[in-house]
C-alpha cells in the first residue's frame, strides 16, 4: 500500500502520516507540543485514524522531534489512545528521548501507553 500523504492544505505541518504493514505511523514535528500543536495534531491524527485500513492494528506516534509536551499535549495523547482503541488499534510512542520519557514517567503515562526509547523496544511493542 502506498504511504498516506499529508493533506496539502490545512495544518499538517505538525503531522506526517504513513502506513507500514500493520501500523499507521504519525511522525510528529516539534520540539514541543502545547495547546496550539495538540489541537492541530488531534485533528490531523483523527483523520488518519478514521481513514486507516482495517489491517492497521497499531498507531505509532513517532516522538523523535518532541522534547516537551504540555498538559494539553498529555490530554491529546489520551484522546488519541481512546480514538485508536475505538478502531482496535494499540497506541505506541516511538523514539522517545530521555527528557520526554522522564516527563511521561512523572505523570505515569508509561503505564497507559507503550513508550519506546529504542528500536528494540519498538519491535517488542509491535508484536
Amino acid at each position: 500500500m502506498p504511504p498516506m500523504q499529508p493533506d496539502s492544505v490545512g495544518n499538517s505541518m505538525f503531522v506526517t502520516p504513513f502506513v507500514e504493514g500493520r501500523r499507521l505511523t504519525l511522525r510528529l514535528r516539534g520540539p514541543s507540543i502545547n495547546e496550539r500543536e495538540s489541537f492541530i495534531i488531534t485533528n490531523e491524527a483523527s483523520k488518519s485514524i478514521e481513514t486507516a485500513d482495517d489491517v492497521c492494528s497499531f498507531l505509532v506516534l513517532d516522538m523523535q522531534e518532541i522534547s516537551f509536551i504540555s498538559s494539553m499535549g498529555i490530554g491529546m495523547l489520551l484522546d488519541l489512545r481512546k480514538r485508536a482503541a475505538a478502531r482496535d488499534m494499540k497506541i505506541v510512542l516511538s523514539n522517545v528521548g530521555d527528557q520526554l520519557y522522564t516527563l511521561l514517567s512523572i505523570v505515569k503515562l508509561e503505564k497507559l501507553l507503550s513508550v519506546c526509547t529504542s528500536e528494540r523496544d519498538l519491535k517488542r511493542a509491535l508484536r
